[in-house]
């Protein structure tokens, strides 16, 4: 389905994909693909359009069984302004034990001189690739996200999709996403808007600290996905979002695409996106929809903190008191009674906006 959206600036009328989000400033933009059309215009090789609950694309029959292996290339998306960072998130139904995956970006800005395809994560058993690519000379890949030396105006996507070893699984794509924005997040003085929303969400609180001490410490990321699928009635215990997080290529639990991707197993859908103003944190908020923010912050930035400092954190957003300070709940606190926090907006707005802006959306 396509969303008509305009943009700051902008004079003419432009048609996007759907659901896609663009703050008032031509920071960032949001395009998730989710639907037969969307993915239709693509390229399949060894691969389908298969429209069910499942998902969209799959590996193509083979007999009574799925090829062992597949690619589908995403048509070409036409950023609207020079993007010079790139955070892919996906949810693709995939046993982990039994099948697998492998995603990658590639970038141009004239639609002839490509980028590497630069490799960007992947899950499950799967054919390693022994030639993958995470730095050329327009950019590199940081983990999470393509990091570009210069904006670049032309993206394209690929998944590699890989059988289970009798053929009889396959992995099945319901979504994908591409965040797109700028790296100076001071860019054009931004005001950030004031926050006009009264609101709470009852997200289920859970502590890290209540998990092996042996990782307690390293996943917040897991902790708040665990709370807000909680929120949404899947009560899975946090151990268990935790193990399906890791991610052993980086020795991390706080991946984000892996993040949304993990709920997605459970039968929900969601994204990373970039969050650069509070009127799109108000619209989830007030929709029903909690925010999992990822902050970091030094001593004395944020204003009654858990920890004193930290170079990477993750909370969830639940709501807005009447003064516009966040009601969020930090899986840092030992429980409840410490972990549910009201963090004041100016200070959020340092330790989240003007880092990476990113959070996790995960719904129904």
């Amino acid at each position: 389905m396509l969303r008509l959206i305009t943009g700051f600036l902008l004079l003419c009328i432009i048609f996007f994909p759907k659901d896609v989000m663009a703050s008032a400033f031509i920071r960032d933009k949001l395009l998730i693909y989710d639907n037969y059309k969307e993915f239709s215009g693509g390229i399949f090789e060894n691969t389908e359009l298969n429209d069910d609950r499942y998902g969209f694309i799959r590996l193509s029959p083979k007999g009574s069984k799925f090829c062992p292996k597949g690619i589908y290339i995403s048509p070409l998306i036409k950023t609207e302004f020079p993007a010079e960072e790139i955070y892919p998130s996906w949810n693709i139904i995939c046993p982990k034990e039994k099948a697998g995956f492998r995603i990658y970006l590639r970038v141009s800005n004239d639609k002839i001189n490509w980028s590497s395809w630069f490799y960007m994560g992947s899950w499950g058993t799967y054919e390693e690739d022994k030639k993958k690519v995470i730095k050329d000379d327009l950019g590199a890949v940081d983990i999470d996200f393509l990091s570009l030396k210069k904006g670049i105006t032309c993206i394209q996507y690929s998944i590699h999709l890989f059988s289970s070893k009798d053929g009889h699984i396959t992995p099945r794509v319901k979504l994908f996403a591409i965040a797109y924005g700028q790296k100076d997040k001071h860019a054009l003085n931004l005001n950030r808007g004031n926050i006009l929303l009264k609101k709470y969400l009852e997200v289920p609180y859970r502590s890290q600290a209540d998990e092996d001490p042996c990782i307690a410490g390293r996943i917040c990321s897991p902790t708040s996905v665990a709370m807000v699928m909680a929120y949404w009635g899947l009560n899975i215990p946090t151990a268990e979002i935790a193990s399906m997080s890791y991610d052993k290529e980086h020795d991390i639990y706080g991946s984000w695409p892996l993040a949304v991707h993990v709920a997605s197993q459970y039968g929900l859908k969601g994204w990373v996106q970039i969050f650069s103003s509070w009127s799109q944190v108000e619209e989830k908020i007030s929709t029903g929809i909690p925010v999992i923010a990822t902050i970091s912050y030094k001593e004395g930035e944020l204003k009654g903190s858990i920890t004193n400092s930290s170079e990477g954190h993750v909370i969830v957003i639940t709501g807005f008191d009447s003064e516009g300070n966040l009601l969020c709940n930090d899986p840092a606190g030992k429980n409840a009674k410490i972990g549910i926090m009201t963090y004041n907006k100016n200070d959020l707005e340092k330790v989240w906006f003007e880092n990476s802006g990113i959070g996790y959306i995960i719904l129904k």
